[in-house]
């Protein structure tokens, strides 16, 4: 067969309908190097002839040209419909840019109002204006603010309840939250287990004794929870600041009290004559003594302060990164955090007032009373 012939016949299939995608090259079969595409091609020419209305048992005839035609109003109709959903869209997006912290670029987590009209989670202020006194700055305007603690803005917290609780639902659709056993969504939180349950499971006999409730109203419930816990580690945090800077203050005061009262010891020693030296020198010597016990203790108490200080910080950071979790997340992560950070309020380092127990002389237990009724001051 020659080259040419070859040739008339792609024209031939080619004109006769078949398509152009489907039809080998002159040189596959002039070389006989594509045997495969060949085969399509005269596979391709018998369903076209099929489809032509001649007798040809081979494969299947292509499907007719069907054209729709629509009614103009009809075609309004979807363009309105397509226009309504990228609408909505634009809309979804914008209002869960109005719910968006420029802080931590989450959902708003209790969040609040400031002077100058910017809102933020409670939890993201209170950490970017932690070592800041009043004048404080708007972290998105820079506007100055004269107050640091602000009341939840409930419009604002109730806005992004209504999207998370979107988003959940959202969640819940995909595959990974149906049972394994019955293919139904798993909707139902068991409190018991903290595991997620189908309708069906729930009322299994493994389960019909716990305690269950929809995931949304579990995730609300250990949200508000959570953020009342948030409350209280914060009011630690401040108490323990405000111990370390008495504790600090307390150092620089009692060493200045050990120099004055080493100064009044020789004074009122100079008072009786004669006295031996040695006597004026082993009480100064045990004042120190006692005196340098008391400031290690201080500083004792101070390094625990310090300690306790980055631990509460910690939690508390861990516990913001746990509320911007979906409710699917944060209602299995909230007990072990929980549970935590109730260890922590109970070891609370606190204060010490130190005391001498040195031998008195007439004058300085005068002195020392009123310097301890100055520290409970």
């Amino acid at each position: 067969m020659s080259l040419e012939n070859i040739g008339n016949f792609i024209k031939a299939i080619t004109k006769y309908g078949v398509k152009p995608h489907d039809i080998f090259e002159a040189n596959d079969l002039f070389e006989n190097t594509n045997h495969t595409q060949v085969q399509s091609t005269l596979l391709a020419l018998a369903s076209m002839a099929k489809t032509k209305g001649n007798k040809v048992n081979v494969r299947v005839k292509y499907a007719e040209k069907q054209e729709q035609r629509f009614e103009p109003e009809k075609l309004r109709e979807g363009r309105n419909i397509i226009g309504l959903q990228k609408m909505e869209s634009d809309i979804s997006q914008a209002f869960q840019e109005e719910l968006t912290c420029f802080i931590c670029l989450g959902y708003f987590t209790d969040p609040v109002t400031i002077s100058c009209g910017h809102s933020f989670c409670q939890a993201c202020l209170h950490l970017s204006w932690e070592d800041m006194e009043v004048p404080v700055h708007c972290p998105m305007c820079r506007e100055p603010s004269l107050q640091k603690d602000f009341r939840t803005n409930t419009v604002l917290k109730k806005l992004v309840s209504i999207a998370r609780q979107a988003s959940l639902k959202k969640s819940l659709s995909a595959n990974d939250h149906k049972c394994d056993i019955h293919k139904e969504t798993k909707r139902i939180f068991c409190v018991e287990n903290k595991i997620y349950l189908c309708k069906l499971c729930s009322e299994s006999h493994e389960h019909c004794a716990h305690t269950h409730c929809a995931i949304e109203t579990a995730g609300e419930s250990q949200m508000e929870k959570l953020l009342i816990k948030m409350a209280s580690i914060w009011e630690k945090m401040e108490e323990n600041q405000q111990n370390l800077e008495e504790e600090d203050s307390m150092i620089t005061q009692f060493r200045d009290y050990l120099t004055q009262r080493e100064d009044m010891i020789s004074t009122e020693y100079q008072k009786w004559y004669p006295v031996p030296f040695d006597e004026e020198k082993q009480h100064i010597e045990k004042m120190k003594n006692e005196g340098q016990c008391a400031l290690e203790k201080l500083r004792e108490r101070i390094s625990l302060m310090l300690l306790k200080s980055m631990e509460l910080r910690d939690i508390y950071e861990e516990m913001m990164v746990l509320s911007q979790k979906p409710y699917v997340e944060l209602l299995q992560g909230f007990e072990d955090i929980l549970q935590r950070s109730e260890s922590m309020r109970i070891s609370m380092p606190q204060n010490m007032k130190p005391e001498l127990s040195a031998l008195p002389i007439t004058g300085l237990t005068e002195r020392f009373q009123s310097f301890q009724g100055e520290r409970q001051q």
